[in-house]
């Protein structure tokens, strides 16, 4: 199993997929090596292959090993193998199933919904299994489409989209694809994990059938009874379809990062925790019914009573149907399936006259897990959920005769520093609220969602005093969390609520090394060595520039423009991205996850300088999320007059007015053409701005026009990079501009398959007959351009960083 688990974490962490041809061969291979070294030792008392004995002896001598030992290495090879053809296998079904970025256009499908559909304003949010495919956009074969299941977008649906409903639609597909930048969402990743082929939107129906009962239309229907019935108070309605459900919709923005700031955001994720109470209150149901076997009820026959059977059964079956009923609720989600196959293998064994060891069912979970669905080793979920049952497992060994209020201390505490590297890994920080405030929650929460099943049978009866009263303790779990961050963020800071942990592999292998130290019972100086160990993974790991060199990301944010620039001990963040109709913004998706790392302050993140090139929203769209987040800056500065922002702003001028500086021996520069004085047209009144080092020197242009850049042709000078005019429009990077700049790099930030066209064919054009290295956002994802300390002024691109097979960079 450990072989086989092996295996599939190998392939996962491969930047490609290995041929199928080699994994069957590298099997074979093994196994005939196996097979003969079995067929000489089968031989060896018949006196046959005498030649072949002492080869095998030698090789046992080889390895200091006995024959069943080189044996286990083969068998153990075969299973890494194994799981290795299995992980690759799967991944590429999923792969070949996806739909081309060639195939993108409009489609006709039939199919069914799945799952439940996520209600927003004026749009609705679904996955369809496609059952067939009528129609392909023109030059694609009907037989060329493999794709089976697609997450659409409806804006103001017709008909209601229920779970179950068969629709006929015209949909616009494309391929997922996800904005590719530091420490963001990988959604091209998780639409993977998922089974989801393409991605789109609704443009018109043309057949619907109603639903049939299903388990999901149950869902459906009581999600929505939850939502009327809690009308008064949304915020308590969607609380209860997250904890019952699964249903995390109706939580708003605000209220996921409350729970992400006290660490709380597995409470209200049906996870393993919602599992596990549900298998004790089943463990304890089967029990009581096993003391009234035992007490009143004779069934026994001669051969004595069967209750000893019963009493290893009963607790087992009603845990597992209890937690079973609860895994449908929550609609069958990938974290609920690995919760109960974890828990029905663990209880599982008990039912066994031999029972493996605790360890041996903890691997075998794994290993079903991973066989039923091998990509599952991506999901943070899994780590977590593993990572926690064993280091419960671990303090059971330990044998504690502590009880009470010590227990649950010592148990969270525990957890906290086992799963330490595992947060650490995946998400690069860690709320310091979390232990204190877990220490009350989660058995707070776990009443609530004891006390909820019976409030709601009442509710459903007519009787809704129960419900009321639960539902005023949720509202008080809402309060307490606002009023703890509150308190904190007043003592502490904004961003002092987290511990930022970004450590380099040898700083991340002391924390292992200081984990393991203190984790061994003994005290005294081997604890004080531990902690040692692990304070280099919360030391700053940032890496500091020298005096007169900076640094720039372009960062992925679509269609819009996001750059930041950093010298030795400034920043400057040039335009925000837009702000998206449906809600959110891409500076939240795309930028502030890497911004946390980058640029963190004693009191919330700080900019130097923001610069708001114009004011249309692909790149003044984020300025709301700034302030939203806490992010300071000392000088705010745009190229429109201060009212076209719709912003309430206390300071703020104009880049035109604007005159150079240096920070940190590199420096900065607006350049000004005359009508940009004048014009009304938003795009030609961008800031355009030059940075200039000794070695290296980048100008953003902002979204001007040819005619703009030909008056400012007499004030430009040579660059190294250059990030292309209004993202890639035939209109801009024109001739004057490139012959003036003559740029060695090209950057157009721009939105994958976007409806403009950009970057444009003519402007592609253009700018190969300067330079061969154009990189592109909605290709490359993030790209970074840094001068290296020999003065040589480079760029790389986040795909080519963090290259997967599953990435289209």
């Amino acid at each position: 199993m450990i072989g086989f688990i092996l295996g599939i974490f190998t392939a996962s962490q491969l930047p490609f997929l290995v041929s199928l041809v080699f994994c069957l061969s590298f099997i074979l291979v093994i196994l005939l090596v196996y097979g003969a070294k079995s067929v000489i030792w089968v031989t060896r008392p018949l006196g046959f292959s005498r030649l072949g004995q002492r080869h095998v002896k030698g090789l046992d001598h080889s390895f200091g090993a006995s024959h069943f030992s080189i044996r286990t290495l083969l068998y153990a090879t075969i299973c890494w193998g194994m799981g290795f053809t299995w992980f690759t296998v799967s991944a590429d079904r999923l792969l070949q199933s996806r739909l081309p970025q060639a195939h993108t256009g409009d489609w006709v499908v039939e199919g069914r919904v799945i799952g439940l559909p996520s209600h927003e304003t004026d749009l609705i949010r679904f996955n369809l299994q496609v059952t067939n495919v009528i129609s392909a956009p023109e030059g694609v074969k009907l037989k060329d489409a493999n794709f089976e299941r697609i997450r659409l977008r409806w804006f103001k649906s017709e008909v209601p989209v229920l779970p179950g409903a068969t629709f006929t639609i015209v949909a616009k597909l494309k391929p997922p694809h996800s904005l590719a930048n530091p420490y963001g969402f990988d959604y091209e990743r998780w639409a993977l994990i998922k089974g989801i082929d393409a991605t789109g939107y609704v443009k018109k129906h043309l057949d619907y059938q109603a639903p049939d009962i299903s388990v999901s239309l149950i869902r459906f229907k009581l999600a929505h009874w939850l939502t009327e019935l809690w009308s008064d108070s949304p915020l308590i309605a969607a609380s209860y379809r997250a904890l019952l459900l699964g249903d995390r919709g109706g939580l708003s923005d605000d209220h996921w990062a409350l729970m992400e700031q006290t660490g709380t955001s597995h409470l209200l994720v049906v996870s393993g925790l919602h599992i596990g109470i549900c298998v004790w209150c089943g463990w304890w149901i089967g029990r009581c019914l096993v003391a009234c076997t035992y007490l009143g009820l004779r069934l026994g026959h001669k051969g004595g009573p069967v209750w000893p059977w019963l009493e290893r059964v009963l607790p087992v079956f009603f845990a597992l149907v209890l937690s079973g009923i609860y895994v449908g609720l929550a609609g069958f989600s990938l974290p609920t399936q690995r919760a109960w196959i974890m828990a029905a293998v663990l209880l599982g064994g008990l039912l066994l006259k031999c029972p493996p060891s605790v360890w041996r069912r903890w691997w075998f979970a794994m290993f079903l897990v991973l066989l039923l669905n091998p990509l599952s080793i991506y999901e943070v979920g899994f780590w977590l959920s593993f990572g926690a049952v064993g280091a419960l497992l671990l303090l059971i060994a330990r044998r504690s005769q502590s009880s009470g209020i010590k227990t649950a201390i010592r148990v969270q505490i525990w957890i906290t520093i086992v799963m330490l590297p595992l947060v650490t890994l995946s998400f690069g920080q860690v709320s310091i609220l979390s232990p204190f405030v877990n220490l009350l929650a989660i058995p707070y929460i776990l009443l609530i969602l004891l006390l909820s099943v019976p409030a709601l049978l009442c509710a459903y009866c007519g009787w809704m005093l129960p419900l009321i009263m639960v539902g005023n303790l949720l509202s008080v779990f809402w309060s307490v969390l606002d009023a703890v961050v509150s308190v904190a963020v007043n003592l502490l800071g904004s961003s002092s609520i987290y511990l930022i942990l970004a450590p380099s592999y040898w700083a991340l292998f002391s924390l292992l090394v200081g984990i393991f130290l203190l984790l061994q019972p003994v005290k005294g100086r081997l604890r004080w060595v531990g902690v040692l160990c692990c304070l280099p993974a919360f030391l700053p790991q940032q890496e500091r520039m020298n005096k007169g060199q900076f640094s720039a990301v372009v960062f992925d944010v679509g269609q819009g423009n996001a750059v930041l620039i950093s010298t030795q001990n400034h920043r400057l963040l040039y335009d925000t991205g837009a702000r998206y109709r449906s809600g959110g913004s891409a500076f939240e998706s795309a930028v502030l996850p890497a911004f946390s790392k980058l640029s963190p302050s004693a009191n919330g993140f700080l900019i130097d300088e923001l610069v708001v090139s114009h004011t249309d929203n692909d790149h003044a769209g984020g300025l709301q999320a700034i302030y939203d987040h806490g992010i300071s800056f000392d000088r705010l500065t745009g190229g429109s007059p201060r009212h076209l922002l719709e912003f309430p702003i206390n300071t703020y001028q104009q880049c035109q007015e604007q005159t150079a500086w240096e920070w940190d021996g590199v420096s900065f520069r607006y350049l000004v053409a005359p009508s940009q004085r004048q014009t009304s047209v938003t795009n030609n009144q961008s800031c355009v701005l030059e940075i200039r080092s000794s070695s290296c020197s980048f100008l953003l242009t902002g979204d001007i026009d040819e005619g703009v850049e030909q008056e400012l042709s007499s004030q430009l000078k040579p660059v190294e990079w250059l990030l292309a005019g209004h993202h890639g429009s035939r209109h801009s990077t024109g001739e004057f501009l490139l012959a003036s700049t003559t740029p060695k790099t090209v950057v157009f930030s721009a939105g994958f398959l976007n409806r403009y066209g950009h970057p444009h064919q003519d402007v592609l054009s253009r700018v190969l007959s300067y330079t061969d290295n154009v990189l592109r956002t909605d290709q490359d994802g993030a790209v970074f351009l840094y001068e290296t300390l020999n003065g040589r002024c480079e760029s790389e691109t986040w795909r080519t960083r963090q290259k997967r097979f599953w990435s289209k960079g």
